[in-house]
């Protein structure tokens, strides 16, 4: 009985003392496949950027880094929405470097706190059969600096693969095995 007296006298400390810790800010930068749809034969690929802060800052640099030899930078464009107004920092469009760049500051704006859209990315598939991943990373000595302490924040970057794109000649080998399955199917279930 005392025995377990005293593990309820340590898990109540645990509790207590893991309540009485500030919660750790969240901060994030995401990547996803945007809303672009290609056309058919099209091997043009969207990718949306976005924030996540639970910190003010009052800006930074993202770079994000990609597989040349899967990708083809075509252009970025800032979201209508993005309320960076001061030191904003894109790629040129068709720029070779890797990573790419992308900065921005708040000057006399309010930063975004919460999710809000940075901008998108178009790249150039060049082999779309085979997946491929792009990462986004801190951009040494442009940290994003905090509003409210002379440190930098901590932040948490996001990666995305993109998926492959089946082979037109995959998907007919597929639906033509599914449909001799089915046909057995039907066949076995009429005896």
């Amino acid at each position: 009985m005392r025995q377990s007296r005293s593990r309820f006298a340590w898990l109540l400390a645990a509790l207590f003392l893991t309540a009485a810790l500030p919660a750790q800010a969240l901060n994030r930068i995401d990547l996803a496949i945007g809303d672009t749809v290609p056309s058919p034969g099209d091997d043009v690929v969207e990718i949306a950027m976005s924030m996540n802060f639970d910190d003010p800052t009052l800006g930074g640099r993202i770079g994000i880094s990609y597989d040349s030899t899967a990708l083809t930078f075509l252009s970025f464009a800032f979201d209508s929405t993005f309320t960076g107004n001061f030191a904003l920092l894109e790629p040129a469009a068709g720029s070779v470097e890797n990573p790419l760049i992308v900065g921005a500051a708040w000057f006399f704006v309010a930063p975004p706190i919460g999710p809000a859209p940075i901008g998108s990315f178009l790249f150039q598939r060049l082999d779309p059969t085979a997946p491929t991943t792009l990462a986004s990373e801190a951009v040494p000595l442009f940290g994003f600096a905090s509003q409210t302490s002379t440190d930098d924040l901590a932040v948490d970057f996001g990666s995305l693969t993109i998926p492959a794109v089946p082979e037109p000649s995959t998907a007919l080998l597929l639906m033509g095995g599914l449909a001799t399955l089915s046909a057995a199917r039907d066949t076995k279930g009429r005896r």
